[in-house]
């Protein structure tokens, strides 16, 4: 059986829990109700993600929708684990790394690593302070960053229905109702309907 995390049970304050830990071992095939993404400083093992197998190197980054199963096998490695709700990030943000085919783990160059483990780092940090406003704004940014490393051909402005194709993709284990969904994007369930 696939177990399934929740918010409650991982994000203790329900927005967001960022942490550096040291992970060792196997962990069985998963999904969560939340985005989570772990950088890998240092360390080994395989990460499957949707069936796709990548070995761990430092400076790799694995991030994960609520649609993706994934599992860590032989890991032995030191990582920042960040798991956040939704809610926390813009829509825009989001939809960059959560569209179909993008690619769910990143290597980056040293210069990139540099960048992106100070922003992990002080993500970390802000998260400690329970300083969440902070948290947020440092988040938006990675993900942004992601999603143009991963999504070339990236967007700046969500339309109506890349809005409506995220609110489904993230509750899409809820019943999600075209009423709730329009209220979402800003327009009337029939407008909504007929240019979806």
């Amino acid at each position: 059986m696939i177990k399934r995390f929740t918010k409650s049970q991982n994000i203790f304050n329900n927005d967001i829990c960022a942490i550096k830990k040291h992970i060792y071992g196997d962990f069985p095939m998963h999904w969560h109700e939340f985005f989570e993404i772990e950088y890998i400083i240092d360390g080994k093992g395989e990460y499957c993600i949707d069936g796709q197998t990548y070995q761990i190197e430092s400076g790799m980054i694995f991030f994960m929708t609520p649609i993706n199963f994934h599992e860590l096998k032989n890991v032995d490695a030191e990582i920042i684990n960040l798991m956040f709700s939704s809610d926390l990030s813009t829509p825009d943000a989001l939809f960059q790394i959560s569209g179909h085919g993008i690619e769910r783990a990143i290597k980056f160059n040293k210069t990139e690593v540099s960048f992106i483990e100070t922003l992990l780092t002080e993500l970390c940090l802000a998260v400690k302070d329970k300083d969440i406003t902070y948290a947020s704004s440092l988040l938006n940014p990675l993900l942004v960053k992601l999603g143009r490393t991963t999504n070339k051909n990236h967007h700046s402005e969500l339309t109506y229905v890349q809005s409506t194709m995220l609110q489904l993709q993230n509750n899409f284990r809820s019943k999600v109702t075209l009423s709730d969904v329009a209220a979402t994007v800003g327009l009337s369930p029939s407008y909504l309907s007929n240019i979806f």
